[in-house]
């Protein structure tokens, strides 16, 4: 075979072969980053260029790159008494391999070019804004947050909310800011509705007091009118007049729905119970029970459970007096609403 052929079958014969990256890695005794390292590119574009003149050549042609050398120290002015507890953990530098493979590259010449790399300016703020924010921290008073997230009559007991959301949503039962505990608890552990309607029946005194303390709480001038009839209703109820109770409260229960902003959205049934379940946590808690009461007599699974409908218009099974405590409830319960109580 002649040189010309054998130049013909060799075209690169005479070049020199550049490195691949593992032969680079082995040269330099490094472990491959691989794609774990957030800087996997630049590592393989050193270990590509190989250990010579070209690393500096490439290096210049970087126009933005960490810097390597150390991570910026913040003091976020954590209190000393919180970290107690905490183990030490130091994290390796996710600089330190990058770092490595360029000290490792070659002479000095080459690293000489890191002083042309434009490094970032990390702003993290300073360490008075985060001294500030724990401070605030401190200052909150976590032991009652969870009764925060409670209407006051709820936070003695720690009922189920998923379980008055049930008696809330099918029965039209009020559960905010009344009735009192011991009555949430019987009701809750009452086995069908008929059992709960004797609950409201027997218990009826605690609810009215109950009642009384939310309505004597109001200052608006026109929530203390609404809440003087709710208890000329809870008179009329203890003067043997349970029909009449439940008309007045009834009204009254109206009135206090008229005045919420979105009265329209939650009056009907099926519509009305998805709309409220997008609203925030204490209009859900306190309109919740609204839609039920508001279905359509001719909808009415139950005819003498409590309903607005059958109420004004005088269906003769509505007038009990189980739906004239759920009644004064119900308009205790929206009076307590816009009067921003909880």
């Amino acid at each position: 075979m002649t040189e010309s052929d054998a130049a013909q079958e060799s075209p690169d014969a005479g070049e020199e072969e550049n490195p691949t990256p593992s032969d680079v890695l082995a040269f330099t005794g490094l472990p491959d980053v691989g794609a774990l390292s957030p800087y996997s590119k630049i590592a393989d574009l050193v270990a590509k260029t190989g250990p010579s003149a070209q690393l500096a050549a490439a290096i210049n042609r970087i126009g933005y790159l960490p810097k390597f050398d150390a991570i910026p120290k913040v003091d976020f002015g954590f209190p000393s008494a919180l970290l107690t507890d905490m183990p030490t953990v130091v994290p390796p530098s996710p600089y330190s391999k990058i770092a490595d493979l360029v000290a490792k590259t070659g002479p000095s010449t080459q690293l000489a070019a890191l002083s042309r790399i434009h490094y970032p300016q990390l702003d993290l703020g300073t360490s008075r804004t985060f001294s500030a924010i724990t401070r605030r921290i401190r200052e909150l008073d976590l032991e009652n947050l969870h009764d925060r997230f409670r209407p006051r009559n709820l936070r003695a007991e720690p009922h189920d909310v998923a379980d008055l959301e049930d008696l809330m949503q099918q029965e039209g039962l009020p559960f905010c800011l009344v009735p009192d505990g011991e009555t949430v608890g019987l009701l809750l552990a009452a086995d069908d509705r008929a059992a709960r309607r004797r609950v409201l029946i027997e218990r009826a005194g605690p609810i009215f007091g109950t009642c009384d303390d939310v309505l004597g709480l109001c200052v608006n001038a026109e929530l203390i009118e609404h809440g003087a009839l709710i208890r000329k209703a809870i008179s009329a109820y203890g003067d043997g007049h349970p029909e009449a109770s439940q008309a007045l409260a009834t009204v009254v229960m109206d009135r206090l729905v008229g005045m919420y902003e979105h009265k329209g959205q939650i009056k009907n049934p099926a519509d009305g119970v998805a709309f409220i379940q997008g609203r925030p946590w204490r209009e859900w808690f306190f309109f919740l029970p609204i839609p039920v009461v508001h279905n359509k007599t001719w909808l009415m699974a139950d005819l003498d459970a409590f309903n607005r409908h059958a109420t004004v218009h005088l269906r003769p099974a509505q007038l009990t007096a189980s739906n004239a405590v759920q009644a004064i409830m119900l308009a205790t319960s929206m009076i307590g609403f816009h009067q921003d109580l909880w």
